[in-house]
């Protein structure tokens, strides 16, 4: 299992707002600081000084990460096209429902590429967890909380077999 998240880092005097992506073995495969604040995380937050490198994942393909709001940044996500990304894993916590309807299929569909956006339980916007995939112009397919969730297979074929419960504020597999 790949576990992608994002965290407030703290480096020296500085905060960043970063994303991490994390291998079956617990090491991190990915790290990318938010280079787009918006307007809140400017108050606190320092910019990254470079958009997020393509990595390849046998397990997952061409992969890359955004954060949040970024996702209403067509810049962000045509960089991350044309270094061929092919799947985009986005922290977030949506605030609105057109971020998830509206912003994440433009990118996905515009850009080619699937955007797997993974949201907190308590997301203000009350969205939920969805992946977007590339062509598709309609909303992303909803992830339920703790239920039943959608992988991206090894030989690239979405699966619909990974189930998870929530215990003790654990997310495991079944």
């Amino acid at each position: 299992m790949h576990i992608c998240f994002s965290l407030v880092e703290s480096d020296g005097e500085k905060l960043y707002h970063t994303a991490y992506l994390v291998g079956p073995a617990g090491d991190i495969l990915a790290k990318y600081r938010k280079t787009h604040l918006n307007n809140q995380e400017l108050t606190w937050a320092t910019a990254g000084d470079e958009l997020c490198k393509v990595h390849a994942i046998p397990a997952l393909g061409h992969v890359a990460m955004m954060i949040e709001d970024e996702v209403w940044s067509p810049e962000v996500s045509r960089c991350l096209a044309l270094e061929g990304v092919e799947v985009v894993l986005h922290p977030t916590d949506w605030d609105t429902k057109e971020a998830g309807e509206l912003a994440a299929t433009e990118r996905a569909g515009e850009n080619r590429f699937h955007l797997v956006s993974v949201t907190r339980l308590d997301s203000p916007g009350q969205l939920g967890s969805q992946t977007t995939h590339a062509g598709e112009f309609l909303g992303g397919e909803p992830i339920p909380s703790c239920a039943t969730a959608r992988a991206l297979g090894a030989d690239g074929v979405w699966r619909s077999r990974l189930s998870s419960i929530c215990s003790g504020g654990r997310l495991t597999a079944r």
